[in-house]
C-alpha cells in the first residue's frame, strides 16, 4: 500500500522532480570533461562551456563577460547558475519540500559565518571576505558579523535571528569554549573546530526533520546524513594532524551518529594519520571497500575516495520514485561539477594540462 507521500507526490511536486531530473541529464559527461582538458587557454575554455555543452546552458553567464578571465571568473559565474536554478526551484517549492531546501543552504551559511569570523580575526577587509562567501549561504545579517567582540554578542545581535540561531544555541549550551586548551585555540584547528561543533548540530536539526517525512526521504537521507557525519570524523582526525590534542578534545567534535559512531570513533579519535585512519574505516561496511582503495595514503587522496562515495549516494537519490533526497543529489552533484570546472580552470591557467583528470570526480 503507497504512503501518503507517494499518493500526492506528483500532484504537488511532480514538476519540480522533473526539473531536477532535467539538471541530472544536463552535468557535464566524462568525454566532455576530457574535451575541456584539451582547452589551451581560460578563453578556450569558457567557448567550450557556451558553444559546445549544450545540456548545461552556461551562455547567459559568460556572454557579457569581458574582462580578463581567471579561475575566479569561472567559479563565480558558474555558481550564479547555481543559484539562480536553485531559487527558481525553491520559489515554486511548497511545503516540505521548501523547508528541506532551506536545510540545504544552512551548511554553506555555517562555512560562511566561520569564513568572517575567522577573516575578521586576521583583520582582512571585510568586501573581501563576502567575495569568497558562498552564494548560497548569504544571509542579511552577514555583513554584521565582523561588528561584536564576543561570541555571546555576535549570537545576540546577529545571529539570534538568522536561520543559524538553533545550532549557535545548542552549541553554546552543550560545549563552554572556556574549557578548551589556550594553546588548541590558537592553533590553527580553532576554525574546524567551531565549524564542525555547528555542523554536528545542523546535521542532527537535518536528521530529525527527514525523519518526519514519509516514503524513501528518511531512507535516502539517513544514508547520506549519517556518511557526511563520518566524513566529518575523518576530516577533523586529519586536520589535527600534528597538535598536541587528547582524543577526549577531539572526541567533542565527533558526531554521536554515523555508521562510525561506536564502531570507528574510537579509533579516529586515538590516530592522527592516513595510515592508522584506514584501520579505524575498516570497521565499518560502508568504509571498508573505501579503505582498500587507499593505496596512496594521503589526505588528498583520501577526500577524494570520500568525494567519490558521496556522488554514489546522490545517484541513488534519482534511483528511486517520491522522495525529496534528489533535492540533496541534484545540488551536491552541480557543486562537484563546478569544483571540477574550476580544477580544469586551474590546471589550464598553470600550464598543468597533464593533470586535469587527477582532480576531476565524476559524477556516477
Amino acid at each position: 500500500m503507497n504512503c501518503p507521500e507517494e499518493v500526492s507526490f506528483n500532484v504537488k511536486d511532480g514538476f519540480l522532480d522533473a526539473a531536477l531530473r532535467g539538471f541530472r541529464r544536463g552535468l557535464i559527461s566524462a568525454q566532455e570533461y576530457r574535451n575541456l582538458g584539451q582547452c589551451d587557454s581560460l578563453d578556450d575554455l569558457k567557448l567550450q562551456l557556451v558553444n559546445n555543452h549544450c545540456n548545461t546552458d552556461f551562455e547567459s553567464e559568460f556572454l557579457n563577460e569581458t574582462a580578463s578571465l581567471h579561475t575566479s571568473t569561472f567559479f563565480a559565474n558558474c555558481s550564479n547558475k547555481l543559484v539562480d536554478d536553485f531559487n527558481r526551484i525553491r520559489y515554486q517549492a511548497s511545503e516540505p519540500v521548501s523547508t528541506f531546501l532551506n536545510f540545504l543552504t544552512h551548511g554553506h551559511m555555517i562555512d560562511n559565518v566561520i569564513l568572517v569570523i575567522s577573516g575578521k580575526n586576521h583583520e582582512l577587509d571585510l568586501k573581501v571576505l563576502l567575495d569568497k562567501c558562498h552564494p548560497l549561504g548569504l544571509f542579511d545579517s552577514i555583513s554584521s558579523l565582523t561588528v561584536p567582540s564576543t561570541m555571546n554578542d555576535l549570537y545576540r545581535l546577529v545571529l539570534a535571528d538568522s536561520p543559524l540561531s538553533p545550532y549557535f544555541g545548542e552549541c553554546t549550551s552543550d560545549i563552554n569554549l572556556d574549557e578548551l586548551n589556550l594553546e588548541f585555540m590558537r592553533s590553527k584547528l580553532y576554525k574546524e573546530w567551531n565549524q564542525e561543533m555547528l555542523a554536528i548540530a545542523y546535521l542532527k536539526e537535518f536528521l530529525a526533520f527527514c525523519y518526519k517525512l514519509d516514503g524513501g526521504t528518511s531512507a535516502l537521507m539517513r544514508n547520506i546524513l549519517y556518511f557526511e557525519a563520518d566524513r566529518r570524523a575523518i576530516n577533523i582526525t586529519m586536520n589535527s594532524s600534528g597538535i598536541d590534542l587528547s582524543p577526549d578534545s577531539r572526541c567533542l567534535v565527533l558526531s554521536k551518529y554515523g555508521t562510525l559512531y561506536t564502531r570507528g570513533q574510537f579509533e579516529l579519535a586515538q590516530f592522527e594519520v592516513p595510515e592508522r585512519i584506514r584501520a579505524a574505516m575498516r570497521k565499518d561496511p560502508t568504509f571498508c571497500s573505501m579503505s582498500t582503495s587507499l593505496i596512496v595514503y594521503s589526505e588528498d587522496f583520501i577526500e577524494r575516495i570520500l568525494c567519490e562515495q558521496e556522488m554514489k549516494f546522490c545517484d541513488t537519490t534519482f534511483q528511486e520514485q517520491f522522495n525529496y533526497a534528489t533535492f540533496y543529489g541534484c545540488l551536491k552533484r552541480r557543486e562537484q561539477e563546478i569544483r571540477n570546472i574550476v580544477w580544469v580552470a586551474e590546471c589550464i591557467s598553470q600550464g598543468q594540462k597533464h593533470k586535469v583528470n587527477d582532480g576531476i570526480v565524476l559524477n556516477m
